[in-house]
């Protein structure tokens, strides 16, 4: 006996194929057959491809993204350093170009203040004086205000129109005239008029030194559209210093004070582009 009926639980023996008791074929076994799970691991198994495709697709595109913010930021950063270099490549050709340019008219202004200089020292040196200016103003037909220096500081005044020259104490209130035109103050200087005549008009006004008359001078200006204009002289008679009552009538001793309105800014110009210490 090595096994039972499955039915019956009779024993049987090896080799026979019924149970002699219930008659059950013992060929056929009627236990349940287990069936392997073939959808479930399939199904697993594509759960997991899928799982694993998934993630390898998120990872792709986060390195893609990260690929693209690396590039975009590269690209960014080149960008931005390729338009600040041109930039500054720009910035210095328009510094070097205004610098040039800057450097032409300093050197222009230099030529043509230099050449004045000596315009105005040649119209000395022909008028027989020793004077000779370290500065003076424009130069045009009414003539020039320059400053002396060899022998202590004056100003030296030539009018253009009589071919007169007259000398003037150094007073630093004549390099601004603006500051007085258009106002109720005067500016005021002595004006010593070599070889005038003793004859004119004016013989009385202020005092004389041989061929050198003095005149003492109140001047008043007005300023209209940037231009400074004489508007009125007066001067006094005799040595004392007295009131400005009384009127230049000789227009070579107007034309010579009106130099100081008509140029005294100029002038300041020149002596601070000379570099002229003044007290």
């Amino acid at each position: 006996m090595s096994k039972f009926c499955f039915k019956c639980g009779t024993p049987v023996n090896d080799g026979e194929k019924f149970c002699p008791k219930c008659g059950t074929n013992l060929g056929v076994s009627t236990s349940p057959q287990i069936q392997p799970n073939v959808n479930k691991n399939i199904n697993s198994n594509n759960i997991n491809n899928n799982n694993s495709n998934n993630n390898k697709m998120k990872i792709i595109i986060a390195i893609a993204i990260v690929v693209v913010i690396i590039v975009g930021s590269g690209l960014g950063y080149f960008l931005y350093q390729k338009h600040e270099k041109d930039t500054q490549v720009n910035t210095n050709t328009n510094t070097l170009v205004e610098t040039a340019k800057a450097t032409d008219d300093t050197y222009q202004q230099q030529k043509q203040d230099d050449e004045n200089l000596k315009k105005a020292n040649d119209i000395l040196k022909n008028k027989n004086t020793n004077y000779k200016v370290s500065a003076v103003s424009t130069i045009d037909d009414n003539g020039f205000f320059g400053l002396m220096t060899g022998k202590g500081l004056r100003f030296i005044i030539y009018d253009k129109k009589d071919d007169m020259i007259a000398t003037i104490p150094f007073d630093k209130e004549l390099l601004n005239p603006k500051k007085y035109a258009n106002t109720d103050r005067a500016l005021y200087f002595d004006m010593s008029v070599e070889y005038d005549n003793v004859n004119s008009k004016d013989k009385k006004a202020g005092y004389w030194s041989g061929s050198t008359h003095t005149i003492p001078i109140e001047i008043y200006s007005e300023e209209k559209d940037g231009v400074l204009s004489p508007l009125g002289i007066m001067t006094y008679y005799g040595n004392n210093k007295g009131k400005y009552d009384e009127y230049l009538y000789e227009m070579q001793n107007v034309n010579l004070a009106n130099l100081v309105i008509l140029h005294g800014d100029s002038l300041r110009v020149d002596i601070t582009n000379r570099n002229i210490d003044l007290p």
